[in-house]
């Protein structure tokens, strides 16, 4: 069945990129907050963030399935990680039976990356029951 998601990366120019996954929509919030933390010194330069995400998501795998490029949206995916490179904004979207809903307003990147990493500390703190 898999786990479909995409990374939506929107452009200054208002363009958008899809970064598609087959297998890890449920881990789509972590890797794009683990690929801003990488790229950090590229918030500025949406190319290369844009490929920074991409390797991230991929784990430089180099598989020829699992993983895609597109200029549009895959319709099979259930969640959608927004990545604005204009107004340097994350927001996390889900498919519904209205279209793709989010939960939470946009974050900037860095508070991306910080709830993201507050919510890896606390889901493992929780693993190990302290």
């Amino acid at each position: 069945m898999g786990d479909r998601g995409v990374i939506e990366c929107v452009e200054v120019n208002g363009d958008s990129i899809y970064l598609y996954t087959h297998w890890t929509a449920s881990l789509l919030p972590q890797a794009v907050a683990a690929g801003l933390q990488r790229g950090s010194d590229r918030w500025g330069d949406e190319s290369y963030l844009t490929r920074i995400l991409f390797d991230t998501l991929t784990g430089l795998e180099g598989s020829t399935t699992g993983y895609g490029i597109a200029t549009w949206c895959p319709e099979d995916a259930w969640r959608k990680v927004v990545v604005n490179h204009k107004e340097q904004t994350v927001q996390v979207f889900e498919d519904s039976n209205n279209g793709w809903v989010s939960e939470n307003d946009p974050l900037s990147f860095a508070e991306f990356v910080e709830q993201q990493t507050a919510l890896a500390v606390a889901e493992l703190t929780d693993r190990l029951g302290s």
